[in-house]
């Protein structure tokens, strides 16, 4: 599917002043093409740059959703408005042996909007990677969480500039909430769970009922939809929310409801 109603990530990725560190969980590609190529689109049309820090496949993918928007690739890469760095490349300069380099990475990510800037130190960048999502893949969430926080530390010393970060992640896979929510959630100020966002919402509505009964339902909606979870200071879809406290609160309804949800999800949206 490609846009549905329902996608409240277009307008959060097209906005050039909200959140700085952004978070997007992806089951499939297409997803997070449409998502990068978004964010990075935007940051075109305005006058911007974008660097992208990806796998050769995904960085492949994207060259090609931009030119379907009608970018001339080859044009702002030459003018460097566009960088495509390979991403396990880029986590070598900085990352060996379980450990981080905060002055290696400041010196490749500096060089890097340095570069996309150019003469203009007031062009707002915006930046897309997945080198945390390598470290995530090859089991070394500590590292991933490390790299957020240079991340973090290095968007606070700059002006204009934003960060959006993909995870490979299913938001109905219930061990996601036992052990790797915190660890991909970390760091960042907003997460983008899915790409329709309003039927997450309906899913999950369905799933609370079929599990729970009505009333117990909507007791449950209650006490628990604006509650705050600890260790997850972040903007979130209402419904992700809903199943995070489920899981913490009520585990055993918790699992259950995500996995109804999930199923009925992704029966319509696939």
């Amino acid at each position: 599917m490609g846009g549905p109603p329902g996608s409240g990530w277009t307008d959060v990725l097209k906005d050039a002043s909200s959140d700085s560190h952004l978070v997007q969980f992806y089951r499939d590609d297409g997803f997070l093409v449409r998502a990068v190529s978004t964010w990075t689109g935007h940051a075109l049309i305005g006058g911007g740059a974008a660097i992208l820090i990806g796998t050769p496949a995904h960085r492949k993918a994207l060259q090609g959703a931009l030119a379907r928007d009608g970018f001339d690739v080859s044009s702002v890469v030459q003018e460097q408005r566009l960088l495509l760095l390979d991403a396990d490349a880029t986590l070598g300069r900085f990352y060996r042996d379980g450990h981080s380099d905060p002055k290696a990475f400041k010196d490749a990510i500096g060089e890097a909007v340095a570069t996309a800037r150019g003469d203009d130190e007031e062009r707002p960048v915006r930046a897309w990677g997945e080198m945390v999502n390598l470290l995530s893949e090859r089991g070394d969430s500590q590292g991933a969480m490390a790299v957020e926080e240079l991340w973090n530390g290095f968007l606070r010393s700059q002006d204009h500039l934003r960060l959006l970060c993909s995870y490979h992640a299913d938001p109905f896979d219930t061990s996601l909430y036992a052990s790797k929510l915190r660890a991909f959630t970390h760091g960042h100020s907003r997460l983008l769970p899915v790409e329709d966002e309003e039927f997450l919402e309906a899913s999950v509505q369905v799933a609370m009922r079929q599990v729970c009964g009505f009333s117990e339902a909507e007791a449950l909606r209650s006490a628990l939809g604006g509650r705050a979870v600890r260790g997850l200071d972040l903007t979130m879809p209402a419904a992700q929310r809903l199943l995070i406290n489920m899981h913490h609160v009520l585990p055993d309804y918790g699992r259950k409801v995500i996995e109804r949800a999930g199923a009925h999800y992704r029966a319509v949206v696939s």
